[in-house]
């Protein structure tokens, strides 16, 4: 048995990986999502658990030409898709969310969508989100559905089981624990959205 099961799991199911669940509805909702985590034009972005890349084209319309995305996954497989998306220039990292190899300060944002339950140390990846944004810069964790439906999802699977979305306040206090000075969960129907902020100094 992999010793770890979670990243087996991602790597023996990243090709087709986007045909299989991003299905046209998902598709559809990803604009509004993406509205509402807020980016500016020019910014410098970090896409954490990118996997194939689902995101990229939306980020790049969001920050622009001037702007920078990075993208970090701890699956090898997944990434090798992910880079396939050329046309979006993103910069990819593989590493693990609980050690981001990223100076501290240096982000406008990041984002983390569909893969922040599935983190090992959810609590050490909110650290590293607060060391590695600027003062004022901000960080978002999103996902399409509910947070109950998220939670049935993944204990369907026995590699994700038990990896769960935790509700808004046990995320407000998990961010404020790690140094975040404002929280806006936005549970709108249709998707399950955490926004917050890194205090200016």
């Amino acid at each position: 048995m992999s010793a770890n099961p979670r990243q087996e799991f991602f790597d023996t199911l990243a090709a087709g990986w986007e045909d299989r669940n991003s299905t046209p509805e998902t598709r559809d909702r990803l604009p509004a999502v993406i509205r509402a985590f807020r980016l500016q034009p020019g910014i410098r972005v970090l896409d954490v658990g990118c996997g194939t890349g689902v995101l990229f084209p939306y980020l790049r319309e969001a920050v622009g030409t001037a702007g920078q995305i990075l993208a970090l996954d701890s699956s090898a497989e997944m990434l090798k898709w992910a880079a396939a998306k050329t046309a979006a220039r993103v910069v990819t990292l593989h590493a693990p969310a609980e050690a981001i190899p990223l100076m501290d300060g240096c982000l406008d944002a990041v984002v983390c969508f569909c893969a922040f339950p599935h983190f090992r140390d959810t609590a050490q990846v909110a650290r590293e989100f607060h060391r590695l944004l600027r003062p004022g810069g901000s960080a978002v964790v999103a996902r399409p559905g509910t947070r109950d439906e998220i939670n049935a999802h993944h204990d369907r699977h026995t590699a994700i089981a038990g990896d769960h979305m935790a509700c808004p306040v046990g995320m407000r206090t998990m961010f404020t624990a790690a140094g975040f000075t404002r929280a806006h969960p936005d549970g709108r129907p249709g998707r399950c959205l955490f926004r917050t902020e890194k205090g200016k100094r």
